[in-house]
């Protein structure tokens, strides 16, 4: 009509922020209408700044809705080239720092992006510029260096949103070191956890909850998928951090999954030439088990071969490797551990 200028289509990252707060079918089908109207390909994952209009939260919903499966992988790849990108402007630019924020010099060559991160591992959608709170399903604190954010060599990735759940894969990638981290409901605890279900074993635990917070112990090369029943917006919003007078329900996580798949430090060590390493399978299963050396190749297989539950051991003969530091590590469905073990001569 006369009188109107910049016309623009309906913006899917307002749609979305609005899905993610109500989790409603007839929001959800808000957002299919528009799909069906565009021309886009929402698996498309382009890179782009954080202030971008919203391109990357087609992307998304189309992973949640069962449709995009590498989208976590892809979104952060595609981050990464803009942050290589945006590295090469700065390097090419010589400008003083007085001018640095002039003519939006920041802002177009700002090679800190926070957008996919956010997405993967938070459950959030992008972050509405220009003064946008976050809206995230989940949020991490290291519980052991007390600070925000996920521990070192801890990676997180929120596979599941629904409107009475959340599923949260956890997985720490280092070899020796144990980590323990808390999990809040909501950017800033206005949800809450009612319990937790390990994603392995057909549900075999179940952990009563009713807190926002939940604190979870991750022992070396461990993964687990918790699938964890959320209450949305019941707890006033807050800034403040899980041991500001919070109680932090720790759902013995290292415990239970002792008590269904355990791994045992192996006896003797040090040793020269053999040690035994035994293990516990809850059920019966295929069963793995390789050794590392330091870095972090593999130079021997011992075992591959479906066993069935109960209590294992088997003996590695180290008769043909040199002394020194190495990892065994035992994989068992969707379990995995490792320990550390010295050959000497």
């Amino acid at each position: 009509p006369e009188g109107w200028i910049d016309f623009r289509s309906m913006n899917i990252l307002y749609l979305s922020h609005i899905w993610h707060a109500s989790m409603n079918i007839d929001d959800l089908k808000i957002i299919e209408r528009v799909r069906k109207g565009s021309t886009d390909d929402w698996n498309n994952v382009p890179s782009m700044g954080d202030r971008g209009a919203g391109a990357t939260e087609k992307a998304r919903l189309m992973y949640y809705a069962g449709e995009n499966p590498d989208w976590p992988l892809r979104v952060l790849q595609a981050d990464y080239r803009e942050v290589l990108r945006r590295l090469g402007l700065v390097k090419a630019y010589s400008i003083p720092p007085s001018n640095i924020t002039q003519n939006d010099w920041l802002y177009h060559k700002n090679p800190v992006l926070t957008k996919g991160l956010i997405q993967v591992t938070m459950g959030a959608p992008q972050t509405i510029y220009n003064g946008g709170l976050l809206r995230a399903r989940v949020r991490y604190f290291d519980s052991d260096l007390m600070r925000p954010g996920l521990p070192p060599d801890v990676a997180a990735l929120v596979e599941g949103l629904e409107a009475d759940r959340t599923v949260v894969r956890l997985v720490n990638l280092s070899y020796s070191d144990t980590h323990n981290l808390i999990i809040q409901a909501g950017a800033f605890g206005e949800n809450s956890f009612t319990d937790v279900k390990f994603f392995n074993n057909g549900f075999d635990n179940i952990v009563r909850l009713n807190s926002k917070y939940l604190g979870v112990e991750l022992p070396p090369s461990t993964s687990i998928c918790l699938d964890i029943g959320t209450r949305l917006f019941v707890n006033k919003p807050s800034y403040a951090f899980p041991w500001h007078g919070g109680t932090v329900p720790n759902v013995g996580i290292k415990d239970t999954l002792q008590n269904t798949f355990g791994v045992s430090q192996n006896l003797p060590n040090p040793f020269n030439p053999t040690t035994t390493i035994s293990f516990t399978l809850p059920d019966a299963g295929l069963v793995s088990i390789d050794v590392y050396n330091v870095s972090g190749q593999k130079i021997d297989k011992i075992v591959n071969e479906h066993m069935n539950a109960g209590n294992h051991s088997v003996v590695w003969d180290a008769s043909g490797f040199s002394a020194g530091v190495y990892f065994y590590t035992v994989k068992f469905n969707n379990f995995t551990k490792s320990m550390k073990m010295t050959v000497v001569k």
